[in-house]
C-alpha cells in the first residue's frame, strides 16, 4: 500500500505543468534574451508597499512592477533555463535575473552584472519563481 501511495505521488507530480496548480493552463515561453529584455525593461518601476509578487499578465497589465517583477516576468519569457538572483546593494535587497551564466539587470537594458562583484543573498528558480508569482497557478498569468 506504501509503495501504491508513493507511485501515485509520483505520477501526479511528474504530471504538473510548471506551475504546478495550474488552472489557467499556462505554456511555458522561450523568448530570446534580447527580444525579451527590450519589452521588460521598456515598462515603469512601481514600488510596492508590501511584498506581493506579481504575474506576468499584472506586470503588463500594472504597466510594471518592482524587482521581483520584473524578473518574474523576464523569467517568464525566457523559460526554465532562467533563475531569480537576490543580491545585497547599497540599500536594500534587489532582484537580478541569470540565464545561460548571464548576469542582469532585467528593468535596465544592457545593463551586466559580473557574479564575482555581487553578494547573493539567495537564488529561485524558474519553477519556484512561477509557483509564487502565480500563486500555485491561481493567478491571471
Amino acid at each position: 500500500m506504501k509503495s501504491f501511495a508513493v507511485l501515485l505521488i509520483v505520477v501526479l507530480l511528474s504530471s504538473c505543468t510548471p506551475f504546478l496548480l495550474n488552472t489557467q493552463d499556462y505554456k511555458v515561453q522561450s523568448m530570446d534574451l534580447d527580444t525579451a529584455w527590450k519589452l521588460v525593461s521598456s515598462y515603469n518601476y512601481i514600488p510596492e508597499k508590501k511584498d506581493y509578487w506579481k504575474s506576468p499578465n499584472e506586470f503588463f497589465d500594472d504597466g510594471g512592477g518592482d524587482c521581483e517583477d520584473f524578473a518574474a516576468t523576464m523569467m517568464y519569457l525566457l523559460g526554465p533555463e532562467s533563475s531569480m538572483i537576490i543580491i545585497i546593494t547599497t540599500t536594500d535587497p534587489h532582484a537580478i535575473v541569470s540565464f545561460h551564466n548571464i548576469y542582469f539587470e532585467p528593468q535596465t537594458y544592457g545593463k551586466f552584472y559580473n557574479v564575482k562583484n555581487i553578494t547573493t543573498l539567495t537564488t529561485y528558480t524558474f519553477f519556484q519563481t512561477m509557483f509564487i508569482a502565480t500563486k500555485g497557478g491561481s493567478k491571471n498569468l
